[in-house]
């Protein structure tokens, strides 16, 4: 498999193992894009079904020659959204609390021999809708975006 989606499903991981996590978002609201069949968002959202977490790809990046001739290098962005039935910001804090604990315990590589580490960057919090997806996920707000270094043998990248 794919480095990305492993990594994608390392995230998923961390936060499904953290009960702060799962108190807060229940197992039919947690919409995984990498599963076979993954819990599509949910048209008429009632309180019971928020918050909804959705985790999707973001920015991505490479350094084709790495810190050294045997590797590659390459960051891919996760980014974590959230719908709730009111926007509040007591709620969404929270969710991004438990986010943050959830990955921290995951440890710097999630799990993952090839995951070099990971860093956290702004959310962007557009309650009108999320404008890089054409305003179609309306109350929908970024809880943090998570930026997963990885690093490839380059024998691994090269291999037919």
């Amino acid at each position: 498999m794919d480095p990305f989606t492993l990594a994608y499903r390392a995230i998923w991981s961390a936060l499904l193992a953290h009960s702060g996590f799962t108190a807060l978002v229940k197992p039919g609201n947690q919409v995984d894009v990498s599963a076979d069949a993954f819990q599509r968002l949910k048209d008429d959202v009632q309180s019971a079904d928020t918050p909804q977490v959705l985790v999707l790809q973001s920015a991505f990046s490479i350094d084709p020659f790495g810190d050294n001739s045997l590797a590659v290098s390459f960051t891919q962005g996760y980014e974590i959204l959230a719908t709730f039935d009111t926007l509040q910001l007591v709620s969404l804090n929270a969710l991004k609390w438990e986010t943050l604990r959830a990955l921290v315990k995951a440890g710097p590589s999630l799990g993952q021999s090839f995951v070099r580490g990971w860093d956290i960057s702004h959310a962007l919090d557009d309650p009108f809708g999320r404008l890089p997806y054409g305003r179609k996920l309306k109350n929908w707000v970024s809880v943090l975006t998570v930026h997963v270094r990885m690093d490839m043998a380059k024998s691994q990248v090269t291999a037919p």
